[in-house]
């Protein structure tokens, strides 16, 4: 089940400027590859860590809803990896706006188990996509955060 990573946090490792995180890290920290179970990524820290933190669901045109532009609704966890996972992009262009191809009709998927650098999800969050606009808008994430995704994206994408 989806269910809140608690725990706490270690203090910033000296001049990284960032949370070190321990096994259950709490909000505001980044989970490492050892503090899930097994060392796995889980679609929990993902979902509190990337999506909830970065705030993908906070815009009314974003991700509240597959009815947004991006067809793509992320404000439930079990909704966003039904969503993501195994499935085609089917975004467009939000109307009145130009810009980069629309994903809708491209054949990229979302999220490839396994499979990080075919994974549209993976593309936008490292700017290097094919279509649509690289995410989260205004801004990239933090390294930490881009590798949560990739080694969950890795582990099979699994919802826990």
């Amino acid at each position: 089940s989806v269910a809140a990573v608690a725990g706490s946090s270690a203090p910033a490792a000296a001049g990284s400027g960032s949370p070190v995180a321990t096994a259950g890290a709490g909000a505001g920290t980044v989970p490492t590859a050892g503090s899930g179970a097994a060392g796995a990524m889980t679609w929990t820290m993902v979902y509190d860590s990337v999506i909830i933190e970065s705030g993908c669901v906070a815009g009314g045109a974003c991700h509240q809803s597959s009815a947004a532009a991006s067809k793509l609704g992320l404000a439930d966890p079990v909704m966003a990896h039904t969503e993501l996972v195994n499935v085609m992009a089917m975004g467009m262009n939000l109307p009145g706006t130009t810009g980069p191809i629309n994903c809708a009709g491209t054949g990229n998927v979302r999220v490839k188990p396994g499979d990080p650098d075919n994974s549209l999800l993976m593309q936008k969050l490292e700017g290097k996509q094919t279509c649509g606009l690289a995410m989260p808008p205004g801004g990239m994430l933090d390294a930490a955060k881009v590798s949560l995704v990739r080694g969950w994206i890795t582990a099979g994408a699994k919802m826990d």
